[in-house]
């Protein structure tokens, strides 16, 4: 009996990961080198992070995008920034990955248009992640979502978030 539910769970679970695993691939383009050397995701007692609230955040982003282009390329739908912050507190965009569950409705490669990688390393140094005082390299990730050709919203992509 026991052995039949493990079989059971294991088709399940198979089933599953084969009907529905398309559904969370996401297209990824890598944007720059950013020299990215003993880092880890999101770590640190405290985490790197824009000085400011999320909203400062979403603010910059918006008065360094070229609004026109935007509204031109009218995306729908979310992406990932992945930003590596170094020990400094400069931010690099590394990547930028289609939202797994919000793709986005035209093909990711127009997003390099946008120059993410650009308005990411001109922003001002970022909080420095540490773990019982020292210092780390972390990577953080943006989500961007695309309302409409005019509006966007930023928030931190926490992995919980999927």
């Amino acid at each position: 009996m026991e052995m039949r539910r493990i079989i059971l769970i294991g088709l399940l679970f198979l089933t599953v990961t084969v009907t529905f695993g398309q559904a969370v691939v996401s297209k990824k383009i890598k944007l720059t080198n950013c020299n990215a050397t003993n880092s880890c995701i999101d770590c640190g007692d405290i985490r790197a992070r824009f000085k400011g609230t999320t909203g400062d955040l979403e603010n910059y982003i918006k008065n360094h995008i070229d609004n026109k282009l935007l509204m031109q390329l009218d995306f729908k739908g979310s992406i990932i920034l992945q930003l590596f912050v170094d020990t400094l507190g400069n931010p690099c965009c590394s990547s930028i990955s289609d939202h797994p569950m919000n793709h986005l409705n035209k093909p990711i490669e127009q997003l390099r248009e946008l120059k993410f990688d650009k308005i990411i390393s001109s922003m001002p140094v970022w909080t420095i992640a540490t773990t019982n005082g020292l210092k780390e390299n972390s990577y953080v990730m943006i989500q961007i979502d695309f309302i409409n050709k005019e509006k966007i919203k930023v928030k931190y992509f926490e992995l919980t978030d999927m």
